[in-house]
């Protein structure tokens, strides 16, 4: 049997009910069965993650570990503060990581998650197929986040954190 783990991004809100005349034209609603088959025919595997409905920048938390990797010498930094509860009560925490909401570094036009996910996907590297009525991605995440790290070593080596 196939199980599969799906992550479904924030969708945009529905659109409008179609009018009563375009009911007898529409496709019949999609069954369990054939999702499962066209998942299968993607390669999904049990314990897979699927992204269902995803912008590109949703790859962000997966490419995002590309961020450590790479050899951009100065990185972005910044300090949150978390309240935590502990056996004393609440108290805060100081958290150092790399910049998760702007990124790294400075880079001009779209969020280079988007552009990683765009050029790994024009280079063939994932498996495609469709999947119900949409086109379907199954990506390795192991060669995603290589891949980007790659991606940055070439691209955001020098550029200004900020």
């Amino acid at each position: 049997m196939l199980l599969v783990v799906v992550v479904v991004a924030a969708a945009p809100a529905p659109a409008p009910a179609p009018a009563p005349d375009r009911l007898e034209s529409m496709s019949p609603p999609l069954g369990v069965d054939s999702l499962v088959q066209d998942l299968s025919r993607l390669g999904v595997a049990e314990g897979d993650v699927v992204m269902v409905h995803a912008s590109l920048k949703a790859i962000g938390p997966v490419a995002g570990c590309a961020e450590y990797v790479a050899a951009v010498p100065q990185r972005r930094r910044v300090r949150r503060y978390r309240l935590i509860k502990t056996h004393d009560g609440p108290q805060v925490r100081v958290v150092e990581c790399l910049d998760d909401e702007f990124g790294i570094v400075d880079h001009p036009g779209e969020d280079y998650f988007a552009t990683v996910l765009r050029c790994y996907l024009a280079a063939g590297r994932a498996s495609t197929a469709r999947v119900g009525r949409a086109g379907g991605e199954l990506i390795d995440a192991a060669d995603l986040v290589d891949y980007a790290v790659r991606w940055m070593d070439a691209r955001l080596v020098g550029a200004n954190p900020g």
